[in-house]
Order: C-alpha cells, then sequence, then structure tokens
C-alpha cells in the first residue's frame, strides 16, 4: 500500500529500499544513458514523455547502452551519473522533454503524472516506480 498526501507519493529517503533489476532492451539511438523509457508496441524502449499516455508509463531508467541501440534499463536502486539533482525531492517523466526528469508534478489536463524516483543525492537518483495518474 502507498503513502500519499496531499495527493503525492510519500516515501521516506533514507529507508527505502529497492533491489536493482535491469534488462536489455533494444533502443533507438537518440536514447540517452539517464534517460526514462516506455515500452514501445514492438517490445521495444523509448524515451517516455508525460504529454500524453501513448508514451508512458516509465518503466525504468537507461543504466548503460552497450551499443548504440540497446539499453540496459534499471528499475529500482540508486543510479548515479546525474547532475544537479535537489536531493531529497521527487523526480518525474518530464511532459515537455523527452526522457527527461523534472522535480516539477505535472499539472495540466492530459499530462500523465508519474514519480520515477528521488535525488538521495546530486548526482544519485533512486529509480523508484510510481503508480500512473492521467490529468
Amino acid at each position: 500500500m502507498a503513502l500519499v498526501e496531499n495527493g503525492q507519493p510519500v516515501v521516506d529517503a533514507s529507508s527505502a529500499a529497492t533491489l536493482a533489476t535491469t534488462e536489455l532492451y533494444d533502443c533507438p539511438a537518440a536514447v540517452a544513458v539517464g534517460d526514462a523509457v516506455y515500452l514501445t508496441a514492438t517490445g521495444t524502449v523509448d524515451r517516455a514523455r508525460a504529454n500524453a499516455l501513448a508514451t508512458m508509463p516509465v518503466v525504468g531508467v537507461v543504466q548503460s547502452k552497450p551499443s548504440a541501440t540497446t539499453c540496459l534499463v534499471q528499475t529500482g536502486d540508486a543510479l548515479g551519473g546525474y547532475a544537479g539533482l535537489t536531493v531529497d525531492a521527487f523526480y518525474y517523466a518530464s511532459p515537455t522533454t523527452p526522457g527527461a526528469l523534472t522535480a516539477t508534478v505535472p499539472t495540466t489536463i492530459g499530462q500523465v503524472v508519474q514519480q520515477v524516483g528521488f535525488a538521495r543525492t546530486a548526482t544519485t537518483l533512486v529509480v523508484s516506480l510510481g503508480d500512473v495518474t492521467v490529468l
């Protein structure tokens, strides 16, 4: 059961424990390490964008790219390599930039809200995928 406060998921950032699970997928060359991705109808992944349900839900974050068109996708635990995260802030799929994360919760009708994780440090995101809500 998820805890919710003021309509937002609540996670104790100091005690959240998730297991790092990874899976290899085909993906477009434009997908980068750190991007939030969704599963396409053909079984590949592509950059998630919270402006419509068609490019959601986020199934994980790209941990690495073994080749230009393959992505190792992480679905839990800490993932480093970010810059400028706000410690303890929750991060969501961006409605404006494909693959990007934002600390601003989407609020426009038709957009999709999904928590992707929270910042443990300025460079580390704890991937903790939340439920999907269409506004």
